[in-house]
């Protein structure tokens, strides 16, 4: 179900056993007495485990697949792959982390993988794409003691962090001819 309409609820369902590797995502809008498919742009033999709407922006939608992750920005009519630095595995389960505003992904084999950069999509309009330059605005950051030489903790099985203090993202429409600067002045 929508976490902000009622009347629209979506559905992910597999027929891999059966031999059919398709995706099937489906929504309705009308509590349940219609539905649509909604699988444009999804890899066509990527058959589909999961599918989340983000609780704080309507319409954006993330699917977990056998080979991995797809965005909608636009409710499901329309589908990217989204991996980042996520290797192509399958996901099989999404979540939303509510305080931090991060997702939260479940993988088969390989454990868990959080991306804590939901706010930049959050952010992200048809204004915003089309911009020439932008500058998003930043997650709350918080000041504690990081690690230092004499603090190692998880080992060769660690992941990466991210970096340590505020994270400042920003687009330009256009590669710079030189270089860019930005200048903090508060």
């Amino acid at each position: 179900a929508s976490p902000r309409d009622p009347a629209t609820a979506y559905v992910a369902a597999t027929a891999y056993k059966s031999d059919d590797h398709r995706p099937y995502l489906y929504r309705t809008t009308d509590f349940a007495k219609t539905w649509k498919k909604i699988v444009s742009g999804i890899t066509a033999n990527a058959f589909t485990r999961v599918i989340r709407e983000d609780p704080n922006r309507r319409g954006l939608l993330f699917a977990g697949t056998e080979t991995g992750l797809f965005l909608s920005l636009d409710n499901g009519d329309n589908w990217q792959q989204f991996q980042l630095n996520l290797p192509i595995v399958p996901i099989t389960d999404l979540a939303f982390h509510q305080r931090e505003n991060d997702l939260v992904i479940a993988t088969q084999g390989r454990s868990f993988w959080v991306f804590d950069d939901l706010p930049i999509l959050h952010q992200l309009t048809d204004k915003v794409r089309t911009a020439a330059v932008h500058l998003f605005e930043p997650k709350p950051a918080y000041r504690y003691a990081g690690p230092g030489p004499n603090r190692r903790g998880g080992g060769g099985a660690a992941g990466q962090n991210p970096p340590t203090g505020v994270v400042v993202n920003f687009m330009l429409q256009a590669k710079p001819a030189g270089e860019v600067t930005l200048e903090f002045l508060d």
